[in-house]
């Protein structure tokens, strides 16, 4: 298993990736891993991480501009280069 970061785990299984989440159990209160989806190639992989961490950073509760839009999208898309330059040493 691959850790991406502290939300989101990437199994791979027969040739596939399949991106994992941690949720813990209400009633024994042990972390049981939750698929999120599965992808057959890194190109759809990480175009569903880009996605998930836009998501994830987007605020729930308020409206918010088309630039702060932006600027998620773009935080979001150099989260991911860095997280791939720390496994290669270079993008």
């Amino acid at each position: 298993m691959v850790r991406v970061n502290d939300k989101y785990f990437i199994n791979i299984v027969d040739k596939n990736f399949i991106v994992e989440t941690i949720v813990k159990n209400k009633k024994s209160g042990k972390d049981n891993y939750v698929n999120l989806g599965y992808f057959g190639n890194l190109e759809s992989l990480f175009d569903f991480l880009l996605k998930q961490f836009i998501l994830d950073k987007v605020p729930k509760d308020k409206n918010i501009e088309l630039k702060e839009l932006k600027d998620i999208i773009v935080s979001s898309r150099k989260e991911i280069v860095e997280i791939l330059s720390d496994l290669t040493g270079t993008i």
